[in-house]
């Protein structure tokens, strides 16, 4: 209950990321926010609303972005 209470307080200061955002995106956000986690947002539309699907965590955003930059680097060697 209190991770959830978190979790909202994050989204309301707009803290989080939306799903369909990229890496780069959410590198930027970690970066402004310095939080060690962002709440992950399917923005909703007219008829649906926004709902919570999960929690991006600041070192797996790292592990990724790094392994992206590694095989760029290595298909450019290649």
């Amino acid at each position: 209950m209190r991770r959830l209470k978190q979790i909202r307080i994050l989204v309301e200061k707009g803290h989080y990321v939306s799903a369909a955002r990229t890496l780069n995106t959410a590198m930027t956000v970690f970066e402004r926010t310095r939080a060690a986690y962002l709440p992950v947002v399917k923005i909703g539309g007219d008829t649906a609303p926004s709902q919570i699907v999960g929690r991006l965590y600041e070192v797996d955003a790292l592990c990724a972005y790094n392994k992206a930059l590694s095989d760029a680097a290595e298909e450019e060697h290649s």
